[in-house]
């Protein structure tokens, strides 16, 4: 089984650090809109290597409605937006949908 890649959405300065931790998978969203960042996240989550994306949580404000519920609820790979506001919820929700078990309890 190949390994899974994790990818990162959002602008330059989000992606920064990230990509300092090794992460090369990086897809800017610099002054894109809302409709081309659903366009390029549907694109990767087709692909057998994503495992997780990571999402500025502004860029996927972005999104329609529709598209936020979509990605919301997908099952593989995990996506998680993140912002340092809302990191804690998000993330113990993603952990709860993978493994089902409530680890920040």
């Amino acid at each position: 089984m190949a390994m899974k890649k994790i990818y990162v959405f959002g602008k330059k300065s989000f992606t920064l650090g990230f990509e300092i931790a090794g992460i090369r998978n990086v897809k800017y969203t610099d002054g894109l809109s809302g409709k081309e960042i659903t366009k390029i996240l549907k694109e990767v989550t087709e692909k057998r290597d994503a495992g997780i994306i990571i999402i500025e949580a502004e860029e996927f404000e972005k999104l329609s409605q529709r598209d936020k519920e979509y990605f919301e609820n997908l099952k593989f790979p995990i996506i998680i937006p993140f912002s340092e506001q809302f990191k804690n919820e998000i993330l113990r929700k993603k952990i709860i949908q993978t493994i089902g078990i409530d680890l920040m309890r």
